[in-house]
């Protein structure tokens, strides 16, 4: 089982932040949620929506706490026993209750391989595993109490998310995270950006594939308002286990008018469409993965 990756990538100066999920709510600072109006002409704003987007799907905004890693750490811990997690300086402790189902994992000025130093507790509640040890389904609450990251900027994550799992042992193994009624807020350098009414779901098989079928309303500061995003049911984002990027899928984006952008991912890049009446698209550009910092 791998460890939690304890790192949090910023996109551009867009960063995404969180509010409610339950507890951790006191950040004080809100992003605008009026849909945006996309224009298609808008070569600036249609690339800072697409890596706006595509940061937050690809999990990089909060990468440290996405479902995946964030259950890796939980089942680890559960199976074997270790509640303390090394840092290179401080510590990440693990503290899980079977009987009651809750736990907590505590940053106490966990420093990690990207200098990055992490400070918080997330709680964890409603905790259900099928069998002990090795379970291979199980479900929890989760809430981030004011999670702090300093490094070449302070990032703060609030909220929460029901996360749950299956196929641990027998794949494919399929990780959801589901905010109904929760938010996740990110904020730094005073940009907040906040994730609500998300599906995240991810289809792993071992050593070969992953799926992502995500959708999630992005609420941003740096953006101005709020956007839609919906991956493709038929065409779902396919990233294989030796490559960092999809090398297929389709998401739309929608905003508060008729305009949408249909981005269609490749191995090398993505192309960027637009449609003024969320009918016919028209290609509009491709950004290669590096330009949009991904």
């Amino acid at each position: 089982m791998k460890t939690i990756k304890l790192v949090l990538l910023a996109l551009l100066s867009i960063t995404v932040s969180a509010c409610g999920g339950g507890g951790g709510n006191n950040l004080g600072i809100s992003a605008p949620t009026a849909p945006i109006i996309i224009n298609t002409t808008d070569a600036t704003q249609i690339k800072n929506i697409t890596a706006a987007a595509l940061s937050t799907a690809m999990g990089s905004t909060f990468d440290a706490f996405n479902p995946t890693n964030l259950s890796n750490v939980i089942i680890n811990s559960f199976n074997t026993g270790v509640t303390n997690t090394s840092c290179a300086v401080g510590s990440m402790d693990i503290t899980i209750d079977v009987f009651f189902g809750t736990g907590t994992i505590k940053y106490n000025d966990c420093l990690d391989s990207f200098g990055n130093t992490f400070n918080g507790t997330v709680s964890l509640a409603n905790m259900v595993f099928s069998q002990n040890p090795n379970p291979d389904s199980f479900s929890a609450s989760v809430t981030f109490n004011d999670i702090t990251v300093t490094g070449p900027s302070t990032v703060t994550l609030s909220g929460g998310y029901e996360i749950n799992a299956t196929g641990l042992n027998f794949p494919p193994k399929i990780i959801s995270a589901t905010g109904t009624n929760a938010h996740l807020k990110l904020i730094s350098n005073g940009q907040a950006n906040e994730i609500y009414d998300f599906n995240f779901y991810s289809e792993i098989s071992p050593g070969f594939l992953t799926t992502d079928t995500h959708i999630f309303t992005l609420a941003s500061s740096a953006l101005g308002g709020s956007i839609l995003y919906a991956t493709s049911n038929l065409i779902p984002f396919e990233t294989f286990s030796a490559s960092t990027h999809p090398s297929t899928g389709e998401a739309t984006i929608m905003g508060g008018d008729p305009s949408q952008l249909l981005l269609s991912a490749s191995l090398t890049q993505v192309q960027v469409s637009t449609s003024t009446t969320g009918g016919t698209f028209v290609p509009f550009t491709a950004y290669t993965w590096a330009e949009l910092n991904l």
